[in-house]
């Protein structure tokens, strides 16, 4: 038995900690260097990491530090294709598909790592996606929303296929020549019938926006011009009330569409610039002489081409989103509404 003097005398006595095997852990940083650690500078060897980073940045952040950031510059210009349909992909993957950078020559820019153009082209270096293309397929994803919640806003319903079809009538905006609307718009794997349905309720809903349901008071008239444009953006800004909030507004947009009664203008008329004075409605865009059929009309002759008789569901398409087309009685909020939405779900063009 130890005793407790014993215990007094050996208290003395340190023990030491058990030797185990050494753990060295090695950093980037020399030791006593003074210097920093640079994230950036310690992930330049993983792409991989730079890409999924960037594909969580907005397009400012993404931007700002592909300007400031060296590593990050050198990463992105070796893989600016996946870079930027990564991020278009991930942001508005519907805008990405119909608004293809390969049609959008001049918001390219040649590949700046060089490689060749596959094509065999003019071109010696193939050309790439640029963040210009990148910033205009998100805005036009954020408009073509936008309307769509204007749309609502004045108590008429929509399906979820119109986002996709409404990126489908502003991609044929960008066709100048009829000829070529034509084309774009008898191919039944981008244009089906479905959508060609979906495109005549939202112009039915758009004229019930600008008309006044009880007096009567409106004019259609309105969605001919709108529709006449070049982009979309005048549309949201007119449903917005931030556009044609004036009579002069109105003057100065229809004179810019169409020459009308100013055929042979020499001069400026009501704020539009003589060489401006029509040219909305010329092939072109003032490059021809034919009249550019709008894409509503484009929309209604290829319906009638199909044998689609649209013209007979006029009252079904008003009705769409208040009354059952089975029962006649009004959809309870929160229901699934009609078919065209059924058909929809799950479908890319879903929001």
């Amino acid at each position: 038995m130890v005793s407790l003097a014993t215990l007094r005398d050996e208290s003395h006595i340190k023990s030491e900690p058990s030797k185990g095997p050494t753990i060295k852990i090695e950093s980037g940083v020399p030791p006593n260097s003074g210097a920093e650690f640079d994230l950036f500078t310690a992930l330049t060897g993983r792409p991989d990491v730079f890409i999924e980073l960037a594909r969580h940045l907005t397009i400012n952040s993404l931007v700002k530090l592909y300007s400031i950031s060296r590593d990050f510059h050198d990463v992105v210009d070796c893989h600016m294709t996946t870079v930027v349909t990564y991020q278009a992909f991930s942001k508005c993957k519907d805008a990405a598909c119909i608004f293809p950078y390969t049609t959008y020559k001049s918001l390219c820019v040649p590949d700046p790592s060089g490689r060749p153009n596959p094509d065999g082209g003019g071109a010696a270096v193939r050309l790439v996606p640029s963040f210009k293309w990148l910033r205009m397929v998100v805005f036009r994803e954020g408009v073509v929303r936008r309307i769509m919640d204007e749309v609502n806003r004045y108590g008429h319903n929509l399906p979820n296929r119109t986002g996709l079809v409404l990126k489908k009538l502003w991609f044929m905006m960008d066709v100048a020549f009829n000829d070529k609307r034509s084309n774009l718009i008898r191919n039944e794997r981008f244009w089906s019938n479905l959508d060609l349905f979906v495109a005549t309720l939202f112009f039915v809903k758009l004229d019930m926006c600008f008309t006044d349901p009880l007096t009567g008071d409106g004019e259609t008239h309105l969605r001919h011009l709108l529709l006449g444009q070049r982009t979309l953006s005048r549309l949201l800004k007119t449903l917005q009330r931030d556009g044609i909030v004036n009579q002069l507004e109105l003057i100065q947009l229809y004179v810019g569409y169409t020459k009308g009664v100013l055929v042979g203008a020499e001069m400026d008329m009501f704020g539009v610039r003589k060489n401006d004075i029509g040219i909305q409605e010329l092939e072109g865009w003032r490059l021809g002489e034919s009249k550019l059929l709008r894409i509503d009309e484009v929309i209604m002759m290829e319906a009638a081409r199909r044998g689609l008789d649209f013209d007979e569901r006029y009252s079904h398409m008003m009705l769409w989103g208040y009354v059952n087309p089975v029962t006649l009685l009004h959809w309870e909020r929160g229901k699934k509404r009609d078919p065209v939405g059924e058909e929809t779900d799950g479908e890319d063009g879903e929001q």
